[in-house]
């Protein structure tokens, strides 16, 4: 499904008020690579009117429009292009087709279920995807589906546009539920599956996004990231631009994984470092952590400087500090941040076995 932006809809009311409802020439106008009939759409949904709940005269209109189309047209509920004819007759209420088939739905389908989902129909609709999504059958097989079902050969985790009915045959499986009903709770056992945060491209894609559309969380979170909330993606991002922010580094350039070898995730890892501390292709191994787990800790295991102990929540914008050079004393010692790279140096450079020649080349004191 196309997520609109609010220039193309301010394109496309710009578009019908200059050529009308001519939906294939605004189609090929504004080039979006969605079918004609998606404009209409959009625009009907723009042009709403009803705000308010149905009343029961707008419900008495509805049921009266609905017999007389099914009279007049000889359809019936669930034909394609029923509940356009019935929008129209019952327009002076300000609903759309997608309104009344929802209110008739509700009304009238005594097999929808309103109550909560009971194991029986999750494993229902869960059957119902799997069976989509894990369609593994002979070519042939295939091909013929092509033809009478293509619903079953669109897999539920691609982000382009669904095509007609086939939420509908999803319902239709569950038997005891809507199609919106059991889209809401598809993707709200999304989220609920959710266990391992971002991954690496994840949070440089949200980087990318958020730089050239802006803080749009909750456009992001429908196109590109249905498994997560708005304040997550927030979040999110605001740890991206702190860890960029403390360690000076542009975060797009750097691949931390590949500067992690084996990491499978969690807090801590094995990373080459050179003398200083830091990253270094040659280095050797040495065990780096972090204090929480997260969609940024493949970053900052990987430009964390060994020997610096990152700073808490609570003294964000003070400098970090580092063990005082002292075996015996566990008590910490606050520095200025090019302190610390002279005191990794002195380290690397004479031994933690001569902290003496450390604290004369520092010119800090032992204790």
């Amino acid at each position: 499904r196309h997520m609109w932006l609010p220039g193309e809809d301010a394109r496309l009311q710009e578009l019908v008020s200059k050529h009308g409802r001519r939906w294939a020439r605004i189609a090929k106008e504004m080039d979006l690579g969605i079918h004609s009939l998606s404009y209409r759409s959009r625009w009907q949904r723009l042009v709403r009117t009803k705000t308010t709940p149905w009343s029961s005269a707008e419900d008495e209109q509805l049921r009266a429009a609905v017999e007389d189309v099914r009279k007049t047209r000889g359809i019936d509920v669930g034909s394609r292009g029923f509940w356009p004819v019935v929008a129209l007759k019952i327009k002076h209420t300000g609903s759309t087709s997608q309104d009344c088939s929802l209110r008739w739905q509700y009304l009238h389908d005594t097999r929808i279920n309103k109550k909560k989902w009971s194991r029986e129909e999750c494993g229902r609709l869960q059957a119902a995807l799997d069976m989509v999504s894990c369609v593994s059958d002979p070519p042939a097989s295939v091909a013929c589906a092509r033809h009478t079902e293509p619903w079953l050969l669109l897999p539920t985790t691609s982000s382009i546009s669904v095509i007609r009915g086939f939420w509908q045959e999803i319902a239709r499986s569950v038997a005891t539920r809507s199609p919106k009903q059991c889209i809401l709770k598809h993707h709200f056992c999304k989220q609920q599956k959710l266990g391992e945060p971002m991954a690496v491209e994840g949070v440089k894609q949200l980087a990318r996004l958020v730089e050239k559309h802006g803080k749009r969380w909750t456009f992001f979170r429908r196109r590109f990231f249905p498994g997560f909330k708005d304040t997550e993606l927030l979040r999110i991002y605001h740890e991206w631009q702190r860890v960029g922010d403390w360690y000076g580094v542009d975060l797009h350039t750097i691949d931390p994984l590949a500067m992690l070898p084996d990491y499978a995730g969690g807090s801590e890892a094995l990373r080459p470092t050179g003398i200083d501390g830091r990253y270094s292709p040659h280095g050797a191994l040495a065990r780096v952590s972090v204090r929480d787990y997260g969609p940024m800790a493949p970053f900052k295991l990987a430009l964390q400087i060994v020997g610096v102990v990152p700073r808490r929540d609570k003294d964000r914008g003070s400098a970090p500090f580092v063990a005082k050079a002292s075996n015996e004393s566990a008590s910490l010692q606050w520095m200025a941040p090019h302190k610390i790279d002279e005191v990794v140096a002195a380290i690397g450079k004479h031994g933690d076995g001569d902290m003496e020649a450390v604290s004369r080349e520092v010119q800090l004191p032992l204790e």
